[in-house]
């Protein structure tokens, strides 16, 4: 009778840790908690900064789909080292949106060059603060997940998740990454 619930979770969160963060999030954008994550310049931004933990799953995707649609972006990670390569999973996926990620290479949070033209795009609200550091208020930031229908701030880590919420992680990644690219006027 559990077999079933756990594979349900693991399957749409990713672990039970990610349900909590999900719903967390999910109430903490009913009561308007990361309005200032939506409150966007979008005249402002000329380059996609996308942020994840490692820089191997989500990040190196959204910043491949926003440039295979004509647009200036990155990608970096909070917790990793540079040089490493994409998670096989995100290179085979991409492949099959028609994305390359072979050539990706991991690079730390502490190697970005901060401008006034970016929108650094977090995946979970946990990243939110970290990136302030690295960031003047001159800087923008939103999450992944606020551009997509329906609203979903919080993207779980599909590195120890299994394959079903991997590619269900990725699809909103894609997604939300198409969302933001339609709120800026031309590519860059």
């Amino acid at each position: 009778m559990l077999e079933p619930i756990k594979n349900y979770i693991n399957d749409n969160y990713g672990s039970k840790r990610g349900l909590l963060n999900t719903s967390r999030s999910l109430w903490f954008t009913q009561i308007g908690g990361y309005k200032e994550f939506q409150d966007i310049d979008w005249d402002r931004v000329q380059r996609l900064i996308f942020i994840c933990s490692g820089n191997i799953c989500r990040s190196p995707l959204g910043d491949v789909y926003a440039k295979s649609k004509g647009y200036n972006a990155e990608s970096f990670g909070l917790d990793c080292g540079d040089a490493y390569p994409a998670d096989p999973r995100a290179i085979n996926f991409g492949a099959t949106l028609g994305l390359d990620l072979q050539g990706h290479r991991t690079r730390n949070i502490a190697n970005y060059r901060p401008s006034s033209h970016d929108l650094l795009v977090g995946m979970e609200p946990s990243h939110m603060r970290p990136l302030e550091k690295y960031t003047d208020s001159s800087v923008q930031i939103t999450l992944a997940g606020l551009w997509l229908d329906p609203v979903r701030p919080y993207l779980h880590d599909p590195y120890n998740a299994c394959p079903a919420f991997f590619n269900k992680c990725e699809q909103k990644v894609v997604a939300a990454t198409n969302n933001l690219l339609r709120k800026l006027k031309t590519p860059t």
